[in-house]
């Protein structure tokens, strides 16, 4: 258990040391080897603009979206990363028109289930049209490391993109085909048959 809370207490501490890229939680260190970035903007931004942006960016040749945050110590590990950049920022999180207010329906942009959640006291609340995520940093003087529910007509200078790395069965099967494909002439018979 002191491996385990020393480890949790350094993932969190780590992400301040490198926010110029993408910063990698290592399965080594209790994560998942997906990729995070905090994008600072010069001029705030709201979150249908940021999930937009999230969306085209890469990062060594994988597909960025917005943060999605199924345990406690993947929320500890992002909102580390967004610690001395901007105490908010959206994440990947919303509710469709039409949910049971004010905490109903709420689903990652993924469709990831939403199983873990970290709300604020008292939130979500919806006060107003609030149906997106807002992610307060570790170092929010008021409230770290918690969600809030907000509005799309707000902004925030900032927003989170998740890289995800490929499963292990996924990259095997590419492997595989990387070597079988050549042997039956590559992807020009695969070109072929798709006619």
């Amino acid at each position: 258990m002191k491996l385990a809370m020393s480890a949790l207490i350094l993932t969190c501490a780590l992400p301040a040391l490198a926010l110029c890229a993408p910063v990698q939680w290592r399965v080594a260190d209790g994560g998942n080897d997906h990729y995070y970035e905090v994008v600072v903007k010069s001029e705030r931004i709201n979150w249908t603009d940021a999930l937009d942006e999230a969306y085209s960016k890469t990062y060594a040749g994988l597909a960025g979206h917005l943060v999605t945050i199924t345990s406690d110590e993947e929320n500890c590990f992002v909102t580390g990363c967004m610690e001395g950049e901007a105490h908010a920022g959206w994440g990947g999180g919303v509710q469709p028109s039409g949910s049971d207010e004010p905490g109903g329906g709420w689903t990652w942009i993924t469709g990831e289930e939403w199983e873990y959640e970290n709300w604020r006291e008292t939130e979500p609340n919806n006060n107003g049209d609030e149906n997106v995520l807002e992610l307060m940093s570790s170092d929010h003087p008021l409230w770290p490391s918690v969600w809030n529910d907000n509005s799309d007509d707000n902004t925030q200078p900032c927003y989170v993109v998740e890289y995800e790395v490929p499963e292990p069965a996924t990259l095997s099967l590419l492997a595989l085909l990387a070597v079988s494909l050549p042997k039956r002439g590559g992807l020009a018979v695969m070109r072929r048959r798709a006619r």
